[in-house]
């Protein structure tokens, strides 16, 4: 008669709980991580055209402007009825320029989503060559986007004067409660909410993860406790 080997059994169960506190060490790291490096709330590269592609004189051109606040809050949340890049700019001139020549085009302001789009008339008194579309806005402060125009013939007779387009928020919507980001009362809905729902979604992966490694090792140390207590006969023939 020979009984089983109880050292043996408690060296596996012992081997075995320490690679499971091991893998509820990572797992805690990688929940924790994201929970502390914590996103910046918004893009500073600043207020910009998006390119421009070859146009022909007389022809219809949209232009599309984006990032167009007054502020940038990148390290923290935004004050109260300031978005991410604060308040959208309210007073932007679009023009055509090309050598010393200069048309405006459009005069408007950008929405809460600090965004603008308007069309307007490529100014046919333009020359075949490379041209600027440029933005001012504020205290001087603008932004430009180079384009070229074709060699092909004007689509229509140049008029007297080009015209100049509005585009922006309409006025009577302007003083909605919504914060400018997309948020109500102050609150900028496009990061930091849902900044906010990412992290309650990692901190609730890493506890329902802890439970499951907890409940294992309490299942395998049991385990072993009672292999450990019983013993295999063996006959000798």
């Amino acid at each position: 008669m020979s009984a089983g080997n109880p050292g043996a059994v408690a060296i596996v169960g012992s081997g075995m709980a320490r690679r499971l506190v091991a893998l509820l060490a990572v797992v805690v790291a990688v929940s924790a991580g994201p929970m502390w490096a914590r996103p910046a709330s918004a893009d500073c590269a600043g207020p910009m055209l998006r390119p421009v592609a070859p146009v022909v004189r007389g022809d219809a051109l949209v232009i599309h402007g984006e990032a167009f606040g007054d502020n940038c809050y990148d390290t923290g949340p935004p004050p109260d009825g300031e978005g991410a890049l604060g308040v959208p700019v309210p007073d932007v001139e679009l023009s055509i320029a090309q050598g010393d020549g200069e048309v405006v085009v459009a005069r408007g302001a950008a929405d809460a989503d600090y965004r603008f789009q308007v069309e307007v008339m490529v100014p046919p008194r333009l020359s075949p060559g490379p041209a600027r579309l440029i933005a001012r806005w504020g205290d001087g402060r603008t932004a430009e986007q180079a384009f070229e125009v074709l060699a092909d013939p004007p689509t229509q007779e140049p008029p007297g004067t080009t015209p100049v387009e509005p585009f922006g928020p309409d006025p009577s919507t302007s003083a909605s409660t919504t914060a400018p980001g997309g948020g109500a009362d102050g609150d900028d809905g496009s990061a930091w909410a849902t900044e906010g729902a990412t992290v309650w979604a990692v901190a609730a992966t890493g506890v329902l993860a802890l439970a499951f490694v907890a409940a294992f090792l309490v299942v395998a140390r049991r385990r072993a406790r009672a292999d450990a207590g019983q013993g295999t006969d063996v006959t000798d023939p």
